[in-house]
């Protein structure tokens, strides 16, 4: 059994006792008042019960991908399309590369100040789109530029993990605005195509570059913070093209310019044209829905009511 609300729990709660508030007159009505807020509770609340397992089909890519994800504070400029931030449309590029290689094993990086492990390979495709959500640049008192330099052996060691396990594909989408405003040389990222089978540098932002504004939760809701230079104006973040080529060169894959998801669809296509697509099988419990056996008796008692209180007026 399993509940999904359609309102929080917390929210009905406080409904539901805000219906009890208002007590009725007489033991009856409030018998009523009560069995009527408990079936608003239990249809709110959405149980479901197990009904069958169903085997569902999907393939299976021999192919392991891993994700290297700048979350720096100059991802959050906002020059990508329809306003949204580099990380925003980076955070939906990613997604809709775990859906055109479902089936794959995913992993993630993430580098700012550092460069982590953000999570291991998986083939769960709704995991990894959770952590994705999760991805948020460091808060400007802490955030000292990107440290491309810390990645290079994070990425040979998460390929050597899976090479020691298997003989098979990897492929590597390093995804970054290449704004290096840490002034120091980008070592090379050679070593990294030796290990690698393919993938692709995507870059994010524009010449002209953009604003970075922080939101941050408070008790009053979300405040907007513009991110200043030291000279106290509006700081700009620029695309760096030339870092990002040098790095492609390097890894030996292609740089794409993203504007848009499709932007890379040719990457994925000569993926999928070199590895082994199979078919598995997978167990799927489905859940029967259990509202409606609530709802003739809440109609019934709603009419009761209307009735007692119709004849009173």
């Amino acid at each position: 059994m399993k509940v999904d609300p359609i309102l929080p729990i917390w929210l009905m709660a406080i409904l539901c006792v805000g219906l009890l508030v208002l007590k009725r007159k007489g033991i009856v009505p409030f018998i009523r008042q009560i069995v009527i807020v408990l079936l608003l509770f239990a249809i709110n609340l959405r149980i479901m019960i197990p009904d069958q397992n169903h085997v569902i089909k999907e393939p299976k890519i021999d192919a392991y991908v891993l994700f290297v994800l700048d979350d720096t504070l100059s991802m959050l400029a906002d020059d990508m399309p329809d306003d949204k931030t580099r990380l925003e449309c980076a955070v939906e590029d990613c997604n809709y590369i775990v859906e055109k290689l479902g089936g794959s094993s995913f992993g993630i990086i993430s580098f700012n100040n550092q460069a982590q492990i953000l999570t291991p390979y998986t083939n769960d495709p709704s995991h990894i789109k959770s952590m994705l959500k999760t991805v948020t640049p460091l808060e400007e008192h802490y955030a000292q530029g990107s440290s491309f330099n810390l990645t290079q052996d994070l990425i040979v060691e998460q390929v050597d993990v899976v090479r020691e396990k298997e003989d098979t594909n990897v492929y590597v989408f390093f995804i970054s605005d290449g704004e290096n405003n840490k002034d120091e040389k980008i070592h090379s990222f050679a070593e990294v195509g030796e290990h690698i089978d393919g993938g692709a540098v995507l870059g994010y932002g524009t010449t002209k570059g953009g604003n970075m504004t922080i939101k941050t939760k408070t008790a009053s809701g979300i405040r907007e913070d513009i991110v200043l230079d030291s000279n106290g104006k509006k700081a700009v973040s620029k695309l760096d093209a030339d870092n990002l080529k040098d790095i492609a060169d390097q890894m030996q894959v292609e740089y794409v310019n993203m504007k848009e998801s499709s932007d890379v669809d040719n990457v994925i296509n000569g993926i999928l044209d070199n590895v082994k697509v199979t078919q598995q099988e997978r167990t799927e419990v489905a859940y029967l829905e259990t509202y409606y056996y609530f709802l003739p008796p809440l109609i019934v008692l709603l009419l009761w009511d209307f009735v007692h209180y119709k004849r009173k007026v």
